[in-house]
């Protein structure tokens, strides 16, 4: 990426980090689906795409939703930690300002900030997971 330290060089870590993670929760979300299903849509003469996209994609989705946010808010956490590592950010102001400065109050603080965001984006997760179900 041109640099060892920085968000650009974070980037590469962040998401051979994140792949297989995201990969294990979408492929349970996948298995979750009743088998019935897929065969009843195959005595219908439906093909593998609309078996795909028509039956296992659209029983999964809320699995599928609830996968995500669970992969966003580790993201979020990969992040942070990058962060104390030189990739900048929410991480390195709470080592940086807070914890090597002794300031408390900053490193809470940001520590707070980020609780916040996994609560928001867990809200916003739960509407979805809701309206889609």
């Amino acid at each position: 990426m041109g640099s060892s330290i920085g968000w650009q060089a974070a980037i590469v870590p962040l998401t051979i980090a994140a792949t297989p993670f995201m990969a294990r929760i979408f492929e349970n979300s996948l298995k979750e689906v009743n088998p019935s299903l897929v065969e009843a849509a195959k005595s219908f003469g439906a093909s593998d795409m609309q078996i795909i996209f028509k039956v296992v994609i659209v029983e999964a989705l809320p699995s599928l939703v609830s996968g995500y946010i669970l992969s966003v808010i580790q993201v979020l956490n990969f992040t942070a930690v990058a962060g104390t590592i030189g990739a900048g950010g929410l991480g390195a102001s709470a080592l940086q300002y807070g914890y090597q400065s002794n300031n408390d109050k900053v490193m809470y603080s940001i520590v707070l900030v980020l609780v916040v965001w996994v609560i928001l984006i867990q809200v916003i997760g739960d509407f979805v997971y809701k309206k889609i179900r």
